[in-house]
């Protein structure tokens, strides 16, 4: 019953894959131009978005816009390949509008220049946080926005400036595991330390030691994560915290033995292992949480 349809550039796709996979998103319309960007950039990527289109309960479709001579652009002299792409999108979304006329016709792009350009041409676009921050019904889905390709200038702004590290960019996490610089796995929280958990690197007989908020960085339980090891100098021991009635005090004992400035008995052995930072997402283990929210 949507009464738009939704035209996501290939950096929302890229970048915001899990809000597209969320039951609640419908009506999108996939032009050949960003999925061939996209399978050219990302496979793992294109591969999520391919099962949303082959799902015959989502409303995903597929527009073949580099097919059509209503739409087919050739490149012009001095234009990026990259600006000719962001011209074609536009050009698809002002002829979905055209066709579609009962439905509002939504390019959705984190790029300030595009939809800038986009609002000259008539167009309506939205970046990906203005239209999830619409849907009143799904307060959720806020906290599944990546921050990767939001404009700089929204994310500098103000209050919303991000407390805990961005993550790396798909790109840049394909890169680094191909270049053995980085490392994913499946992350384990302990049962009786949020603050603290494990890394099982995937096809090897070893373990990640990951501790404190900065590091975990909004990894939750059971998470396919990529991770970056730390320097050996700054490899740590699994703490005996134990997150009780007083978390305040546990927290502070944490971090204190993180930066080496514990009191005595926070470690089990003494030994140090090795140690990571979490640097990126790969697949979200999302699932229903019961708890108490209390004041900051």
């Amino acid at each position: 019953s949507y009464k738009h349809l939704l035209l996501p550039d290939t950096n929302v796709v890229l970048h915001q894959i899990d809000i597209l996979e969320f039951h609640g998103i419908a009506g999108v319309i996939l032009l050949q131009t960003v999925l061939e960007e996209v399978k050219h950039r990302n496979l793992p990527i294109y591969k999520r978005i391919r099962e949303q289109l082959d799902d015959q309960n989502r409303s995903f479709y597929v527009l073949s816009n580099e097919h059509h001579k209503d739409m087919y652009i050739e490149r012009e002299k001095d234009e990026s390949a990259n600006d000719r792409n962001d011209r074609a999108i536009r050009v698809a979304t002002a002829w979905c509008g055209s066709k579609f006329s009962d439905y509002k016709v939504v390019l959705l792009t984190n790029d300030n220049a595009n939809r800038e350009k986009a609002s000259q041409e008539g167009l309506v676009a939205f970046t990906l946080r203005q239209y999830v921050e619409s849907l009143t019904d799904y307060p959720e889905l806020i906290d599944k926005l990546s921050r990767a390709d939001e404009g700089k200038n929204e994310m500098d702004s103000g209050n919303d400036a991000a407390v805990l590290p961005e993550y790396l960019t798909p790109a840049q996490i394909h890169a680094g595991i191909k270049a053995g610089k980085l490392i994913q796995g499946t992350y384990q929280a302990k049962r009786n330390n949020y603050l603290e958990g494990y890394v099982l690197v995937q096809g090897a007989d070893k373990q990640i030691l990951v501790q404190g908020r900065q590091n975990i960085n909004r990894a939750f339980h059971d998470d396919k994560v990529v991770i970056k090891m730390l320097d050996k100098d700054n490899w740590s021991a699994s703490s005996e915290i134990i997150f009780g009635d007083d978390v305040e005090d546990a927290e502070e004992d944490l971090e204190a033995a993180i930066e080496g400035k514990g009191r005595t008995g926070l470690s089990k052995s003494g030994e140090k292992e090795p140690t990571g930072k979490v640097v990126g997402i790969l697949k979200r283990n999302w699932r229903p949480y019961c708890g108490v929210l209390l004041p900051a």
